[in-house]
C-alpha cells in the first residue's frame, strides 16, 4: 500500500525559447529501472508492477498489475489540472497526450486513453482563443480563422449555443489528429462560414452595429457561394439593412433570379419608394 505511481513530462522550449512539454520518445515502462515494455505515450510512467523474468512485458491478468494500471491512468488524468496551473497546457501538450487509437491491443495505452478522455470531457482543460479554458460542451471550433476574428462569444452564444471558440491554432493542417480527436471523441462542432449563414436571423442582424454590417458585407465578397445565384443561401436571407432600418433579404424566395427586393440608391431622385 505504501508503494506509488508515477507519471513525468518532459520540459524543452519551443522556437521562441518559452518552456513546453515535449515528447518522450520510445518511452518505456519504468518499474524502478527502465523495462523493454514500450508504452506508447509520450511521457514516462513508473510504479511497482509485476514484470516477466526478462522485464519485457507484465503480466495483464496480474490483479495488482490491473490495480496499478488503474491507478496510473487516475493520476495522469488528475495531473492535467497541475500542468494547467504551472502554465503548460496548450495545443502542444495535448497533441502529445494518448488521443490515438493506433494502440488499443496494448495493456496501459487504453486505460490512459478512456482516463484522459473522461477528463478533458469534464474539466475546464481545453486553451480558447482567449488563452483560457473551457470544457469540451462549451466549445465551438472554427473552420478558417475568418470567424473567430467576426464572431465574439455573445455572437456564438446566440447562434450556436456555445460560449467560447477554442484555439484557432487547431487545424486539419496543423493539429489534424488532435482536431480529430475533439471532433470526434469529444464531440466538439466545428463550424464555417457556411453554417454562419444558415443560422442568421433577422433578430441577429438587428443586435448589429453598422461597423460591424458593413465587415459582414466586405467579408461576404469572398464567399460568393453563399449569394450566388442559384443556391446561395444568403440570397433569401434577411440581410440587408435598409434605408428605414429594416431588414430584409436581397432576393424573392420564391423566384429569386428575377425579383429582387432591395436597390441601392439612384444618384437622382426617383418616383419609387
Amino acid at each position: 500500500k505504501k508503494l506509488k505511481a508515477e507519471v513525468a513530462y518532459k520540459l524543452g522550449k519551443n522556437k521562441k525559447g518559452k518552456k513546453i512539454v515535449i515528447p518522450e520518445l520510445d518511452s518505456k515502462l519504468i518499474v524502478f529501472f527502465p523495462t523493454e515494455k514500450v508504452t506508447f505515450l509520450n511521457f514516462a510512467i513508473q510504479g511497482p508492477y509485476k514484470t516477466t523474468p526478462n522485464r519485457a512485458d507484465i503480466p495483464l491478468k496480474d490483479e495488482q498489475n490491473k490495480k496499478i494500471i488503474n491507478k496510473t491512468g487516475n493520476l495522469v488524468a488528475e495531473s492535467l489540472s497541475i500542468i494547467k496551473n504551472l502554465g503548460y497546457l496548450d495545443i502542444n501538450f495535448l497533441n502529445l497526450l494518448p488521443i490515438r487509437k493506433e494502440h488499443f491491443d496494448e495493456q496501459i495505452y487504453p486505460v490512459i486513453y478512456q482516463k484522459v478522455k473522461n477528463k478533458l470531457f469534464s474539466g475546464k482543460l481545453l486553451p480558447t482563443l482567449n488563452g483560457k479554458y473551457t470544457k469540451a460542451e462549451n466549445s465551438l471550433l472554427a473552420r478558417g480563422k475568418e470567424l473567430t476574428d467576426f464572431l465574439c462569444p455573445k455572437d456564438i452564444q446566440k447562434l450556436f449555443s456555445k460560449q467560447n471558440w477554442l484555439d484557432p491554432n487547431i487545424t486539419n493542417d496543423k493539429t489534424p489528429d488532435l482536431r480529430n480527436y475533439l471532433l470526434t471523441k469529444l464531440n466538439i462542432l466545428e463550424v464555417d462560414f457556411e453554417d454562419f449563414a444558415n443560422k442568421i436571423t433577422i433578430e441577429f442582424m438587428q443586435s448589429k452595429k453598422d461597423n460591424w454590417i458593413l465587415d459582414f458585407y466586405k467579408k461576404l465578397l469572398r464567399q460568393e457561394s453563399l449569394w450566388r445565384y442559384p443556391s446561395g443561401i444568403l440570397r433569401t436571407k434577411p440581410i440587408i439593412k435598409l434605408e428605414i432600418n429594416k431588414f430584409v433579404a436581397p432576393f424573392d424566395h420564391f423566384d429569386h433570379k428575377k425579383k429582387p427586393k432591395v436597390y441601392l440608391p439612384a444618384e437622382t431622385k426617383s418616383r419609387y419608394q
